[in-house]
């Protein structure tokens, strides 16, 4: 007797290449830079009575991929730790958050350029509340997306992407004394990326 894999585990393996003898698996290793802009709903009153909704920052990262790529197909899982990013909360000056992050993207080979989509999930852990700010998460989640492209030499990958991030609520903690935090209760997170990555 034949023994068959489930439809859904089939599409999904074509999908993403694993079906054809020409896949292979890569790792790869690198850095990126580039720049964060947060903008806060509802952006929180400052003890000087000024409203600032938007904060930016330099951004730079470490990143692992795992590379599954058929004939034509790129899918690929990443990981990543960047610098802090600043997001306004009502302080005398931006609370400040490490994102760590991980996604699922999939493309197109195209001769030397992979153009590629992708969706990703962000954890970001604060590491300064400011002075005037209301109680805030120690972590604050998002989801989002992922739109770029790379250029493969060899062993080398050159890319850049754009990433808008939703922080899905929990920006500020639990309310004390009866008191409603004053707080953006969500906010999104714009990035433009360069990277380098090397195959190992």
């Amino acid at each position: 007797m034949t023994c068959r894999p489930p439809l859904f585990g089939t599409i999904f393996l074509a999908l993403v290449g694993l079906a054809s003898p020409a896949t292979a698996f890569e790792l790869g290793v690198g850095l990126e830079v580039g720049g964060t802009g947060t903008f806060a709903q509802d952006a929180a009153q400052r003890p000087d009575g000024s409203r600032p909704a938007n904060a930016g920052m330099v951004a730079v990262g470490g990143l692992v991929e795992e590379r599954f790529d058929g004939d034509a197909i790129a899918f690929e899982l990443f990981e990543d730790v960047q610098s802090p990013f600043a997001l306004e909360t009502g302080g005398v000056s931006g609370a400040t958050y490490v994102p760590v992050t991980a996604g699922v993207r999939t493309g197109l080979l195209i001769g030397p350029f992979v153009p590629y989509l992708g969706v990703l999930f962000s954890a970001a852990i604060l590491t300064q509340r400011p002075a005037g700010s209301e109680p805030l998460s120690s972590t604050i989640f998002g989801v989002g997306g992922t739109v770029g492209v790379d250029w493969v030499i060899s062993d080398l990958r050159i890319g850049f992407e754009m990433r808008p991030l939703e922080i899905i609520g929990g920006i500020p903690a639990a309310p004390t004394q009866g008191l409603t935090p004053t707080t953006p209760s969500a906010a999104l997170v714009l990035q433009g990326l360069f990277s380098i990555r090397l195959t190992l």
